[in-house]
């Protein structure tokens, strides 16, 4: 008589955890282009929540003359996000007129973009990366 109500019960239990939030744990976020030449990198400054997404706002810093030839950069940092999070890139620093690399957002800088938010009253809710903090 009571297997019903246990059925019931375990049956709710099973759609809580089929249908609950993501689980946040620590994601490799990567940023890869190719450039114009090998000296190039990227450099992740900010990886921030924003509206339930992750915002990557990285910059491509020139190390010096390099031969002229296609070459890649790459950037990356461990962040604790949850495994089905957006993830949308801003990239400031490109110089020359073509793009191959993650789908991104071309940007001035950093500051541009925050000001830009705030023009737009988008709100940072979590920074999950900070290039500047003594601790990361």
């Amino acid at each position: 008589m009571n297997y019903w109500r246990i059925g019931a019960s375990v049956s709710g239990l099973l759609l809580l955890a089929v249908a609950g939030p993501s689980v946040c744990r620590a994601r490799e976020i990567i940023v890869r282009c190719d450039t114009p030449t090998p000296g190039y990198h990227i450099q992740i400054e900010r990886v921030w929540e924003v509206d339930g997404e992750i915002w990557v706002v990285s910059r491509i810093v020139g190390q010096g003359a390099a031969i002229q030839v296609i070459g890649s950069a790459e950037g990356s940092v461990d962040v604790d996000v949850a495994d089905d999070a957006v993830v949308k890139h801003f990239i400031s620093g490109k110089s020359w007129g073509w793009w191959r690399g993650v789908e991104a957002t071309m940007i001035d800088s950093r500051e541009a973009l925050e000001e830009q938010m705030e023009e737009d009253e988008i709100e940072i809710d979590d920074v999950l990366y900070d290039s500047d903090a003594a601790d990361n």
